[in-house]
């Protein structure tokens, strides 16, 4: 959420949420999480990957988070991150088409 300052509203991190909405294969929320949350996560193997968005990056995968003196390892790149990008590169250049309004032939 946009609540704590740390995470910037932007164009990117936007489309991505609208997109994996659009896609209608899970539920999509929005919620603060702890790195506790994160390392138990990824010992009981349901940490299947993440990623950082943003204009310039678009997404990025992350390898680890480095949390009180050990990493926690995330497989990457993952499925989701290669999807993510794929589908805003090729919206972004016409190849594919976008939810509805993202798009205006000028």
């Amino acid at each position: 959420p946009l609540t704590r300052g740390d995470i910037l509203p932007g164009v990117t991190r936007q489309s991505i949420i609208d997109l994996s909405k659009s896609w209608g294969e899970f539920d999509v929320v929005e919620r603060s999480i702890t790195l506790p949350e994160v390392r138990k996560a990824a010992s009981e193997g349901r940490l299947i990957e993440a990623f950082g968005a943003g204009t310039a990056a678009v997404v990025t995968p992350i390898s680890a988070i480095e949390y009180e003196g050990s990493d926690i390892e995330i497989p990457a790149p993952g499925d989701l991150t290669h999807r993510f990008f794929s589908d805003l590169m090729g919206i972004q250049y016409g190849r594919i088409d976008g939810p509805d309004g993202w798009s205006v032939k000028i």
